[in-house]
């Protein structure tokens, strides 16, 4: 395997061009959006009823949305969600 060093590598960087403007722009969303989501599990983590509402409201969002940034959030909020669903009834 060869080995590049950090001037060889920003080189060519240089090269590629620039970052489409919507991947640049969803890179911006991440951390808010991983923010709200945090929000949302936690008190969905605390809360059986609003869990519930909130895997109603996602799954309808889901199937009304063709949005593939809106789909991506919304299915690893379901994932986070199933796994705190598993979890409550581990527990219970």
């Amino acid at each position: 395997m060869a080995h590049y060093d950090e001037n060889e590598i920003a080189k060519a960087l240089e090269l590629l061009p620039p970052a489409p403007s919507a991947w640049v722009e969803a890179a911006k969303e991440l951390p808010r959006m991983r923010s709200e989501i945090d929000g949302i599990v936690g008190r969905a983590t605390r809360d059986a009823a609003y869990r519930r509402a909130v895997i109603k409201a996602m799954e309808s969002s889901l199937a009304e949305t063709n949005d593939q940034s809106k789909r991506r959030s919304l299915d690893e909020l379901r994932e986070r969600l199933a796994a705190v669903e598993a979890s409550a009834k581990d527990d219970g």
